[in-house]
């Protein structure tokens, strides 16, 4: 049997973060190393369209199964890349794993109409079925696989976890195009997996690769940092676990030894689990951002999800970890099942007093597998889990708000998140470009140090001071010249014009142009979860909408995703004119906000 590996376009970028998606890269290597015929594709970083991208892979390595994976938030991905592979050859066999599969096997098998999941951690599960199926075996027995079965789904024996991760190969890098991956998010990062699964059962958490927390040797961990560094010339270190440790000798070893690579690294801790005296280790071996799970500023709730710590140890690591001049990573999230107006009251007041440390604000998103997915089932509030999928596991309200209130905060976070948190009390634009990009200098509100960044003018850009680490979310478009009117008079004769997109760039324009408050504009987004909610007082509507209103000119208002959003509008023969927020510049340091028509459809392969 052949075998493609393959990731779908896009898939590094599922969380939000661009993170290489570390798990099939594990699969496939363990797969070469007992000597399957494998093949591998990360279609991310192919110009060619997903179908041909795979028509071209199936004919010229006569692929016989392909292979895919990703989390539940990756479903139209997954979907996108199965139904494409199905097309081109109707009698492949489709194996999909990770925490799509594992997070709740059946409605996930259901629908994305996949022949085999694999359930839990992939390699040896993987490399069995590959066993298999090459000899033309049946494969009911191997533990940790669902797979259909004259009409019904059979669920085998659950698979042992992997106790000894030393034993595991080193991810395939090159096999899903590492050095691309690199040179695409301009960022010498590596990211490295130390240990499995976490100790602790938060009631968000979903742990994909076990329930046991499981760690490799810190000499197997240093020679993968060999490998990275000589091979991609990696200049930082991710160590992307769950939990790095919870034990603080593990930490410090690792502080010790990392210390002579001369690189810069970051990690997640719990903040009970830190002091002074290990910060400084930390941050003078070369560690300059912690991400701690912070969750919530009321004990109420740090207690209903199941944190096992109190806002006093999060005060007192936040303070240590800002007065060591390391990065401080994380955020508040709102929903569990506990919250009320008094406890969201507290929490939020709580931000804006600690604003200086450039937390996020976000609801609780609830995945397949987690505790409050069980809780939202066994409650009724998730009545179909395949729809819930194939919505994209959209907000549920669990918590103990009103519907009402919970779109509220949501909206009202949402807002908060869009606009700049902690900036800079003095920065500057200069060396301002067509398009909108410019510098920005600024000078550091912590250390008074001074620096500058390249970036453009449209969009909040995080940062961090090079002395002391102090993040900053500088939002350069405030310095802009512009009109309290709109700046183009093309909207004048239409009834209704929709800004598509509730996002960054839609907030600025309402915030700034009063006019668009009014019933003429609407907003909508492709996203059904931020559907029915609101962005600025306006109600975020479907797509739909644009056929219901017969609407005929649409505003791009996520400028980023031009070309994705212009895929879409051509569902919508209506629409005859399409506009871009844009930079016009006026001179080498000033530049007004403009709209540029554009093409209604641009042939862009998918």
């Amino acid at each position: 049997m052949n075998y493609l590996l393959a990731l779908p376009k896009e898939s590094a970028k599922s969380s939000g973060y661009n993170v290489f998606p570390v798990g099939i890269a594990y699969v496939s290597a363990y797969l070469k190393a007992h000597g399957h015929s494998i093949h591998t594709a990360n279609l991310e970083f192919f110009a060619e369209s997903t179908f041909d991208v795979l028509k071209k892979l199936i004919a010229e390595h006569a692929i016989d199964v392909l292979c895919t994976a990703g989390l539940s938030r990756d479903y139209k991905r997954v979907k996108n890349l199965i139904d494409t592979a199905r097309i081109i050859n109707p009698k492949i066999t489709i194996v999909v794993g990770g925490g799509i599969i594992s997070g709740d096997p059946l409605p996930a098998m259901v629908a994305l109409k996949a022949d085999i999941g694999v359930i839990g951690q992939g390699e040896v599960t993987m490399q069995e079925l590959a066993f298999a199926l090459d000899n033309d075996l049946p494969y009911g027995n191997i533990p940790g696989l669902i797979f259909s079965s004259n009409g019904r789904y059979i669920t085998t024996a659950v698979r042992e976890e992997i106790k000894n991760l030393d034993d595991l190969p080193f991810p395939d890098y090159d096999g899903f195009s590492y050095s691309d991956y690199m040179r695409q998010t301009n960022y010498e990062a590596a990211y490295v997996v130390a240990s499995r699964s976490c100790p602790f059962k938060c009631t968000f958490c979903f742990h994909p690769s076990g329930n046991k927390y499981r760690k490799r040797s810190l000499d197997n961990v240093f020679l993968e940092i060999d490998y990275l560094i000589n091979t991609y010339n990696v200049g930082h270190i991710n160590v992307s676990d769950e939990l790095f440790a919870p034990k603080r000798d593990r930490v410090i070893e690792f502080c010790n030894r990392i210390a002579a690579y001369h690189v810069t690294w970051a990690v997640q801790l719990r903040v009970c689990d830190v002091d002074n005296e290990l910060l400084n280790i930390m941050r003078d071996s070369g560690c300059i951002t912690i991400s701690y799970g912070i969750e919530s500023a009321d004990d109420r709730i740090l207690t209903s999800m199941a944190k096992k710590i109190s806002l006093a140890q999060i005060d007192k690591a936040l303070e240590l970890t800002y007065m060591a001049n390391i990065d401080i990573q994380g955020g508040l999230i709102f929903g569990d099942i506990a919250e009320t107006t008094d406890t969201v009251i507290n929490s939020l007041r709580w931000y804006d007093d600690h604003v200086h440390y450039g937390l996020e604000l976000n609801m609780i998103h609830i995945f397949p597998g987690t505790g409050l997915y069980n809780n939202a089932l066994s409650r009724g509030i998730i009545k179909d889990r395949v729809k819930f999928l194939t919505d994209g596991c959209p907000l549920v309200n669990v918590s103990s708000l009103s519907d009402q209130e919970y779109k509220n905060l949501s909206s009202h976070l949402y807002e908060r998140n869009m606009r700049a948190k902690y900036e800079p009390l003095i920065f500057d634009l200069h060396d301002m470009q067509e398009e909108g990009s410019c510098s920005v200098s600024m000078t550091c509100n912590k250390c008074e140090s001074k620096f500058s960044v390249s970036t453009d003018a449209l969009h909040i850009v995080r940062l961090l001071c090079d002395k002391c680490k102090q993040r900053y979310y500088l939002d350069p478009f405030k310095k802009l010249l512009r009109s309290v009117d709109l700046p183009d008079g093309n909207f004048r004769n239409d009834e209704c014009v929709a800004l598509w997109g509730a996002g960054e760039v839609c907030i600025k324009m309402l915030d700034h142009y009063p006019v668009l408050h009014s019933e003429k504009f609407v907003v909508v987004d492709y996203s059904k979860s931020r559907q029915g909610y609101s962005v600025c007082g306006k109600e975020i509507f479907s797509p739909s909408y644009i056929d219901k209103k017969n609407i005929k000119t649409v505003i791009i208002s996520v400028a980023r995703r031009k070309d994705e959003i212009l895929r879409q509008l051509a569902e919508y023969p209506n629409i005859k004119r399409v506009f871009l927020p844009t930079i016009e510049k006026v001179d080498g340091t000033q530049a007004v906000f403009a709209f540029k028509e554009i093409a209604v459809v641009e042939p862009i392969p998918i």
